[in-house]
């Protein structure tokens, strides 16, 4: 059942994603801007993520239950937070990519 609600959460994301950038690339064409699309969403979507990442990335990298514990093992402490730094690059590729796939699909669409 778990499973389920997993694929539906990412179906719901991929539809209002897919509807909101289709809505988005359409406005660009009407306005005869679609040359600019890319890259404004380019910087929307880092910008975006960046501030999310520096919000709060200190209470996701020092505040996490098991940090006492993890810190007290035989591993530097800088491994540690580097670890948890390539999670959220890691994380903010996926959205990122996810983001762009959907935006190029789009903007092939309007531009050929």
């Amino acid at each position: 059942m778990r499973i389920f609600g997993i694929i539906l959460s990412f179906a719901v994301i991929v539809f209002f994603g897919n509807s909101y950038l289709k809505s988005f690339a359409e406005s660009f064409y009407n306005q005869q801007t679609i040359d600019v699309f890319l890259p404004f969403l380019l910087i929307s979507v880092v910008g975006s993520l960046s501030f999310i990442n520096l919000v709060g990335i200190k209470s996701a990298t020092f505040g996490f239950k098991d940090y006492e514990m993890v810190k007290s093992l035989p591993v530097k402490k800088s491994s540690i937070v580097l670890s948890k730094f390539i999670y959220f690059y890691l994380f903010d590729l996926f959205i990122a990519l996810f983001v762009f796939i959907l935006a190029l699909v789009h903007y092939t669409n309007y531009v050929y």
